[in-house]
């Protein structure tokens, strides 16, 4: 069973930390979104034709998971 905390505020405090972590995780999904149609649109431009459809996206999001790496980093 869980526990409930019956101080006043915590619960509230508690939904606003989940709700700050939503919103973070979301922009996170968005920023590797656009990397990866950034990282896509250069592929193309070099390699068009070259590789399935799959193949191609996969290699994106590749990139884009290596700048949001890297950009943790700094």
């Amino acid at each position: 069973l869980a526990s409930h905390d019956t101080r006043p505020g915590l619960g509230a405090q508690a939904g606003a930390v989940r709700h700050r972590q939503a919103i973070e995780d979301a922009e996170r999904r968005e920023l590797r979104d656009w990397f990866a149609g950034q990282a896509l649109a250069g592929i193309l431009a070099q390699t068009a034709g070259v590789g399935t459809f799959s193949a191609v996206a996969r290699d994106a999001y590749r990139y884009a998971d290596a700048m949001l790496a890297e950009r943790s980093r700094s």
